[in-house]
Order: structure tokens, then C-alpha cells, then sequence
């Protein structure tokens, strides 16, 4: 009997899935947390005794702004580090393919 999972006999195929999946996975988590998370805000904010005032709407707004730019960029930033591997490897089969060479900074 084999085990399908993480096997040295892994192909590449198998262990691009396997990634594939657990990307699909994080994310379908992530979804269902912020999905959570709205359901909890809007349902707190049901008695006008509680409601806000502009200015704090405001505030929370722009902070809220503030805050998906940051977690934007740094998800920019880190699907940028995770793909430099394979464009690097890329680029060097290009290299050696047509025999040339690229100058470094």
C-alpha cells in the first residue's frame, strides 16, 4: 500500500494540486473568517442607541481603508517573493536556451 501524500514518488503535477488545494483552502478560510466578522458587525450595530457618530464612522471608515491597503500591499509583496523562484528559473532556461546572457544590476 502507498501513501498518496507527500511521497518522495510525487510528481510534479501531484504536488502542484496538493499546493493548489491548500491555497484554495486558506482562502475559502479567509472568506468565511471576514464573512464572520461582517455578519458580527452589522448585527452589533442594530440599536440606534448604539449607532456611532459621523465623525467615529468616518474614522472607522478611512481606518478601515487605511487597513485593506496595508494587508493589499503586503499580499502584493509576498505573491511577488513566492513567484521570483520560478520567473528566476525562467529567465536562466531563457538564458540558456538562446545562449545569452543577461546583465546584473
Amino acid at each position: 500500500m502507498t501513501s498518496s501524500s507527500s511521497s518522495s514518488s510525487s510528481t510534479p503535477q501531484d504536488k502542484y494540486l496538493e499546493a493548489l488545494r491548500q491555497g484554495q483552502d486558506t482562502y475559502v478560510k479567509a472568506v468565511q473568517l471576514w464573512s464572520d466578522n461582517v455578519e458580527k458587525m452589522l448585527s452589533g450595530a442594530s440599536s440606534a442607541s448604539q449607532a456611532p457618530s459621523p465623525e467615529q464612522v468616518i474614522d472607522e471608515v478611512f481606518g478601515f481603508a487605511e487597513q485593506l491597503l496595508a494587508a493589499q500591499r503586503d499580499f502584493a509583496k509576498r505573491l511577488l517573493q513566492a513567484t521570483t523562484p520560478a520567473v528566476d528559473a525562467a529567465r536562466s532556461a531563457a538564458q540558456t536556451t538562446t545562449g545569452t546572457t543577461t546583465p546584473t544590476s
